[in-house]
């Protein structure tokens, strides 16, 4: 039988970080990593707690329509995406409104201030616990 010594402190460390790599790369090599369907996604999470899946971020309102317009204001209405409640309406370079606690069906909601005969750039994210959408983005003149 073959006994190590080492010379130094820093030699254990070595060792230590070597026989760590050592496990991670055998035991790597034993998981499955086929992603084909669900349940061997699920086996896979199941056998490494070490693997996070991140959520995904919410989907896009399908569209938006303009409903009214006036001189100072735009009426806009949309379908809530999946039941949420929580969006934000950017406008133009750098205003935005949250839109949050909607209830009801279709959403209907007035953006107000506006300056007559204007077009705006309008983008509406759908939020969802902190993720945003990509953004529908779209324009509408005021009256004048």
């Amino acid at each position: 039988m073959r006994c190590l010594f080492f010379k130094s402190t820093s030699d254990q460390l070595l060792l230590c970080v070597f026989s760590g790599l050592l496990w991670v790369v055998t035991n790597c090599n034993k998981m499955e990593l086929s992603m084909t369907n669900t349940a061997e996604s699920k086996t896979i999470k199941e056998n490494n707690p070490l693997l996070i899946s991140s959520p995904s971020p919410p989907l896009n309102v399908e569209k938006v329509d303009v409903v009214t317009q006036n001189e100072s204001s735009i009426t806009l209405q949309w379908n809530k995406v999946d039941g949420i409640s929580t969006y934000r309406l950017e406008i133009g370079e750098g205003g935005h409104i949250n839109v949050n606690d909607i209830s009801g069906e279709p959403v209907v909601f007035v953006v107000s201030g506006l300056t007559a005969g204007r077009r705006y750039s309008f983008t509406l994210f759908t939020v969802l616990n902190g993720l945003y959408s990509s953004g529908y983005s779209f324009t509408a003149v005021t009256g004048r």
